[in-house]
């Protein structure tokens, strides 16, 4: 392969708008070594730039030969770095965090904090289960601590997203809007039950002002249970409470969901999230139109 211009290694992390403003730069990165070079090719793929920009960036002539690399790579098995980067389509985080480098360095960094905890965990440990080498994190993440901050605000942003989608489709009845609450804050919490724990256990590893932003997330969304909680005890509809301390049973009861539920388990995830919307209501003392209007008077 041919290389054009003098290159040396950068000391500064790769960031995503720099890759796509200058997709040469990544041959500053071991530029020495084929298998790098060819890596690097995979992931100008991956970030959804065309062969024939790549070839032009890596002086290949002509674009089929840039093809005939590509496939070679993928085809040289489990053992090479690059292969375990590549990885198969099975084999790659699903969904929540997507497909590309920086959503697999999420969901393999939400497992190993899982698994090891905040200050037990390095980011060797979430390089080996991506297949790309620690350095490579810092291109998305200057820190281990800003790649745990993104993740929680992350999940606690889409925990946020998913309930106010359903809310906004639900009607304006503060019995339905709480079922509705409860369904889907325990659905997140079955399916994304990693994501949950560290986002509910890692405060504490943050410095003050990244902690003050994932709480000031925290009390967002809290809020939202407060309104519909003011509502329904508006209304009558709802026992008179303490809103807060109330919302914070909700939440706490709902929460731990993550930590016991199993799909194995003897209860379905349809199953636990109708029996705790039952429990929730009879807490709030929800009733129907009629005992509300006596509630009223």
């Amino acid at each position: 392969m041919q290389k054009s211009g003098t290159q040396v290694e950068s000391s500064e992390p790769l960031s995503l708008e720099g890759l796509r403003s200058d997709p040469t730069s990544l041959l500053y990165l071991n530029a020495d070594d084929p298998l790098i070079l060819k890596l690097e090719m995979l992931r100008l793929l991956e970030v959804g730039f065309e062969p024939v920009e790549i070839s032009r960036a890596f002086n290949l002539e002509p674009e089929a030969r840039l093809h005939e690399m590509l496939a070679q790579v993928r085809a040289e098995g489990t053992s090479t770095l690059v292969s375990q980067w590549a990885g198969s389509a099975e084999k790659r985080p699903a969904g929540f965090w997507g497909l590309d480098t920086m959503g697999q360095i999420c969901a393999a960094a939400i497992r190993v904090f899982y698994e090891r905890g905040y200050y037990g965990a390095t980011l060797r440990n979430i390089a080996e289960v991506v297949g790309i080498r620690a350095a490579s994190i810092y291109n998305y993440f200057p820190t281990k601590e800003a790649l745990l901050h993104h993740v929680m605000t992350e999940t606690l942003s889409k925990l946020s997203e998913q309930v106010e989608t359903t809310l906004a489709a639900t009607p304006d009845d503060p019995t339905e809007r709480m079922a509705a609450f409860v369904m889907e804050h325990i659905r997140f919490h079955i399916e994304h039950a990693q994501e949950a724990a560290v986002a509910d256990n890692e405060l504490r590893a943050l410095s003050l002002d990244k902690r003050a932003s994932v709480v000031a997330l925290r009390d967002s969304y809290e809020e939202i249970l407060r309104d519909v909680l003011q509502q329904g005890v508006k209304q009558g509809v709802f026992a008179e409470a303490h809103i807060k301390l109330t919302s914070l049973a909700i939440l706490t009861m709902c929460t731990s969901v993550a930590v016991w539920y199993r799909p194995d388990g003897p209860m379905s995830a349809a199953d636990v999230i109708t029996a705790y919307t039952r429990l929730v209501l009879h807490m709030i003392g929800a009733v129907g139109g009629e005992e509300a209007r006596k509630r009223e008077t």
